[in-house]
Parts: structure tokens; sequence; C-alpha cells
């Protein structure tokens, strides 16, 4: 018998320089201990560039400019949060560059990341990132795939 899907929508950044991908790490949920693209939920009467450019900056202290959208995606997770459901995320995803960074920055309160931080992309694999971070490295160097990913076997780390 099937589980049942818990939906996760959230817009989420890509941010390349230097062959490295701006990333955060993640402290709680199914991705906890792997390397994540910043972003995240869309808040009430919120566009969905108003939510990438706020979570982008709370969770790495940068400022963005969008540059293009790289598309919709979404990934099926098993046994999330107690085995009763499977988690559906459903990421949009946009390229973005940086413009400044905050002097200072520490992430804010209650924040499930603790900062961003620049990894080389040859660095990134399933063993280390979730997701999200796998698909946009497929997206911008290689073939791109719009069929939503099934993670079978997904190991949530300690």
């Amino acid at each position: 018998m099937m589980n049942k899907w818990e939906r996760y929508l959230g817009v989420y950044g890509v941010c390349l320089s230097d062959e490295k991908m701006l990333l955060i790490k993640k402290n709680r949920g199914p991705y906890k201990g792997r390397f994540d693209l910043p972003g995240g939920r869309i808040e009430p009467n919120e566009s969905i560039l108003e939510a990438l450019r706020r979570e982008f900056l709370e969770e790495t202290g940068y400022h963005i400019n969008v540059v293009e959208n790289l598309g919709a995606y979404d990934f099926l997770l098993p046994s999330y949060p107690d085995k009763s459901s499977s988690l559906h995320h459903i990421a949009l995803l946009y390229r973005v560059e940086t413009k400044e960074i905050k002097i200072d920055f520490s992430p804010a309160g209650d924040q499930d990341s603790s900062g961003g931080v620049w990894v080389y992309t040859n660095m990134i694999n399933e063993a280390n990132s979730s997701p999200l971070v796998i698909a946009a490295k497929r997206i911008l160097f290689s073939a791109q795939s719009f069929d939503m990913t099934e993670y079978k076997h997904w190991n949530i780390l300690n």
C-alpha cells in the first residue's frame, strides 16, 4: 500500500562562481547533515521572487540578482517525517548572482541551516547533498530531466 504524500513547495537559488556553488548545510529535516540550496517556503502575500530574495538573504547573508528561471522539479523521498508518509518536494529553481554580503553575518534565530558555504561542484554528490543540489548540478552541467526523481532508499543523516 502506498503511503500518503506530504507536499512541500519552495523556491531556491542556484549561485555559481569559479567552479563553486553557494550552498547551505541543513541542521534539520530530511536533508539534515547535507548541503542544500538556499531558499524555502513562500510566505503569505509574498511573490515567488520576493520569497527567494528573503530566504537567500536569511540563509547566506547575500543579496541576489535573479538571472534565469531554471524550471520546476519534484522529488519523492520515503518515510518522512515519521515513516507514515513520503515527502513530495516541489522546487522552483532560479539561477542567481550575488550582489554583496552582509558584514558579520550569522543565520537569524531559528534557521534550519548554519549559513552559506561555497562548495566545488566536483565535490557535490548524493552522499553529501540534497536532491535539489544534485538536480541543479545536473541541470547546469548535463542533460535536464523533467520527470519526478524518486529516492526509494533515502537516509536522513544524523
